[in-house]
């Protein structure tokens, strides 16, 4: 097992950019197949982009252990305390895209994108934890 690779950064929208480049390198050093990464990418942007958005929090930290039979990623914020698997699912087989509630595609994306999703408030902070099997 390697150790995980952690970037902290001021939750703003301008580090996206520099998640996403902290992930993929992440995923591919250590040799996780494209469709992989295609998935822990999307998970981690839509779950960033609700922190950046929401959250009013001051620090952001990405972790990301690679292990031979899966990917494991630990999101930590110390912002506002949210529950993203309470989230109501959204609507997205109504017949009308443009009245459609907005709210909680971010987090569908998440859950159908990896194989684990977890959260815990832990010392004044959301842990939000992925795991995307490597099959």
């Amino acid at each position: 097992m390697n150790a995980p690779a952690v970037l902290t950064v001021s939750p703003e929208t301008g580090v996206l950019s520099a998640v996403a480049d902290f992930v993929e390198g992440a995923l591919r050093d250590g040799g996780v197949a494209e469709d992989i990464v295609f998935c822990v990418h999307l998970a981690v942007d839509e779950a960033c982009t609700n922190i950046i958005s929401y959250s009013r929090a001051r620090s952001l930290s990405v972790s990301i252990q690679v292990c031979m039979e899966d990917v494991t990623v630990i999101i930590t914020d110390d912002g506002i305390a949210f529950d993203p698997l309470t989230a109501k699912p959204p609507d997205i087989l109504g017949n009308d895209i443009n009245n459609r509630q907005p709210g909680g595609l971010g987090v569908y994306l998440i859950r159908k994108s990896v194989d684990e999703v977890t959260y815990a408030r832990r010392e004044g902070k959301n842990v939000l934890r992925m795991v995307k099997r490597r099959r």
